[in-house]
């Protein structure tokens, strides 16, 4: 008995010593690997973590509880975990050993979970002037009270106060078939989910390949999944233009928002009733799959197709909520400006106004303004203000709260009621109107 308890205890001493030597080489590996990276980015952003752990058999490695500190910016990009995975200790072994080659494994998985964002922070406020440039005018849509809609910023006035988000990334390469797959996929808390997988054929390096070539796209399909995205938009929107949500929905379909002016398309009838049907389910969900024909070498040429042609070209399937399309039908073009819905309900003649009390009084003239400062503007509550938002149009309206970081703006019009949350360190200056 003593000599079998000494060889189990020489066994696990050895598999304790094993466990313990692979955990501390991967913990090495990993922690050279984000070094090195903290140095390649150390003169744009300063990056922290607290700790590395890995799994073995899974062959996953992780960090845990980075930020990402852009120089200059006082506000921080926080990552709950950010992990990779091989698919088996062998693989993440081997890609350990060739980690300074770039040469990735033949398949991994990478994850970047809780990816947190404040809205009211300065980096959203500089990525909105960045848009903002990017263009000499920022598209509005009239059925969401002439508002422009594509900045960071605006999800803040739909009750966002934080941007949350789980990202992933799979990578698959068999060399004997030479094909390659990726897929990409996104989820935004309490906003969308957005997936894209694809598949290149006539790979024979893997991701090198792309340096020197442009492999086929064999496959490739797009899942995108509202999360009560589209409810808040909606009823914002429709508050905001003094229009019912039918009203709202009705523009948007016809007009398609930014969503068919991006594609730079007319949909036609079976695209538009599918639209509508997406807005209005909860949690509904479009998907679209294509095959493109081994006639079709570059998906560039599409735009010397006919759009049915290209439809066939491109082998193109859709669904929404689960349902096929059947009518894909489009033409290319812009789509013509949508005009202003019609309110609810008509506006009276200007004789059969009642008068308007200081609490919704209309916009005034500049000059009945005086300026105030921004640290005092609690002493103007219930005051009709004017602030200006840094890169944005000034806002006006009653002031009806003001917090340490952010002032509320009331506004009525036409029966309806919109609210602006401005945070203080945004607004550059304030005017409150003269009595």
């Amino acid at each position: 008995m003593n000599k079998l308890s000494r060889l189990l205890t020489i066994v696990l001493l050895l598999t304790v010593a094993v466990y313990a030597g692979l955990k501390y080489y991967l913990y090495s590996q990993t922690h050279a690997a984000v070094e090195r990276f903290r140095q390649q980015v150390a003169l744009f952003v300063a990056v922290e973590y607290r700790g590395i752990g890995s799994t073995l058999w899974g062959g996953t490695v992780q960090i845990d509880e980075l930020t990402l500190k852009p120089n200059g910016i006082d506000d921080v990009v926080s990552i709950s975990e950010a992990s990779f995975s091989a698919g088996s200790l062998r693989h993440l072994l081997r890609f350990a050993r060739h980690a300074k080659d770039n040469t990735p494994p033949d398949s991994f998985r990478l994850v970047l979970h809780d990816v947190k964002l404040q809205l009211d922070g300065e980096l959203v406020n500089v990525a909105d002037r960045f848009l903002a440039a990017a263009s000499e005018r920022q598209p509005t849509r009239p059925n969401c009270g002439n508002l422009a809609t594509n900045q960071l910023g605006f999800l803040r006035e739909l009750g966002y106060e934080t941007l949350t988000a789980d990202f992933g990334f799979d990578y698959t390469f068999n060399g004997v078939a030479g094909l390659l797959k990726l897929r990409t996929e996104a989820e935004l808390k309490d906003m969308n989910r957005f997936v894209m997988d694809i598949k290149f054929s006539g790979v024979q390096a893997g991701l090198a390949d792309f340096k020197t070539a442009s492999p086929r796209i064999k496959e490739v399909g797009v899942v995108l999944k509202d999360l009560s995205y589209n409810e808040r938009l909606r009823k914002y929107c429709a508050k905001a233009a003094g229009i019912t949500e039918a009203q709202y929905l009705q523009a948007e379909v016809e007009h398609g928002g930014a969503f068919f002016q991006q594609l730079g398309i007319l949909p036609g009838p079976g695209i538009r009733a599918a639209y509508r049907d997406y807005l209005t389910t909860a949690n509904g969900e479009l998907a679209l799959r294509a095959q493109p024909s081994e006639d079709l070498p570059d998906l560039r040429a599409l735009a010397h197709y006919k759009p049915a042609d290209a439809v066939t070209m491109l082998n193109l399937v859709a669904h929404v909520n689960g349902k096929p399309i059947e009518d894909l039908s489009f033409v290319y073009g812009e789509l013509p400006a949508a005009a202003p819905a019609v309110a609810a309900a008509p506006e009276p003649p200007p004789a059969a106004k009642p008068p308007v009390s200081a609490s919704v009084a209309p916009p005034a003239a500049t000059g009945q303004f005086r300026p105030v400062l921004i640290a005092e503007l609690k002493r103007y509550l219930h005051r009709y203000v004017r602030v200006h938002e840094r890169g944005q149009p000034p806002r006006e309206g009653t002031l009806v709260e003001v917090t340490n970081r952010m002032a509320v703006l009331e506004r009525r019009a036409q029966g309806s009621v919109t609210v602006a949350r401005i945070p203080l360190t945004r607004i550059g200056s304030a005017e409150v109107r003269k009595d």
